[in-house]
């Protein structure tokens, strides 16, 4: 059931997830691709992006070794954690599918909720630990740490986009290796472990607010000064 589940997120076309969730999801579409934001009620929200660098027709499988192969892991795994994972443990957060991460312009840059968050995540990252970007604290981290997932230096996901949200981002690290290669896999074993993991820490801190507040950054190329929310130079 599950890996069924798996190879056909890692299968869906975008418009095939728009179709799926067009009853439930706002829906833009933007220069940069389409944006859906699915509000179940949660404080929290998870982020996933639809956009992949390469694309399988037919995923591999490894039954020995519990490995799944494809490219297209990065973020169709995120995908099958959120929306299938996630809720079959009872952890159903709001969600917001973005498009153009993989191009840097996630149409996450768009989205303007009507509603406050106490912080957001995803499931977009190699290995098995998490990345804060801009919004690393000591509390927070050492929060994370504490729940079994270790922080690490990260540089750019879809979450890197949404500052102006006034609260934190994490990203998961999610057992897949290789990513924007056709030798990318995934040790589900790895993966079921950080969702279970997460899923602890989301029912312990779902009502706990992790604020961040928004400023500028300057680009060490250009000196630009821009938002940070755009999470790197216009110019350059």
């Amino acid at each position: 059931m599950e890996l069924a589940q798996l190879f056909n997120r890692m299968t869906q076309t975008i418009p095939e997830i728009v179709n799926e969730l067009s009853n439930r999801a706002a829906i833009r579409y933007t220069p940069h691709g389409v944006l859906l934001h699915v509000d179940n009620g949660s404080p929290v929200l998870g982020v996933v992006h639809l956009d992949t660098v390469l694309n399988w027709d037919i995923p591999g499988y490894d039954s020995v070794t519990d490995t799944v192969f494809g490219p297209q892991l990065d973020d169709r795994l995120g995908l099958w954690c959120i929306l299938d994972l996630l809720p079959s443990l009872g952890i159903v957060s709001d969600i917001l599918l973005t498009d153009s991460e993989e191009t840097g312009n996630s149409t996450a840059q768009y989205f303007q909720p009507n509603k406050k968050y106490n912080w957001l995540y995803q499931f977009d990252r190699n290995g098995m630990k998490s990345a804060l970007y801009q919004y690393h604290t000591d509390t927070l981290a050492n929060t994370l740490e504490s729940s079994g997932l270790p922080v690490e230096w990260g540089t750019y996901s879809d979450i890197c986009m949404l500052s102006g949200l006034g609260c934190a981002g994490i990203n998961i690290g999610t057992g897949y290796y290789n990513e924007h290669m056709h030798t990318c896999f995934a040790r589900l074993s790895e993966t079921r472990s950080q969702v279970q993991r997460f899923a602890a820490f989301y029912r312990e801190h779902y009502a706990v607010k992790f604020p961040h507040n928004a400023k500028s950054a300057m680009c060490s190329t250009c000196e630009a000064v821009y938002p940070e929310s755009l999470a790197h130079c216009p110019r350059c």
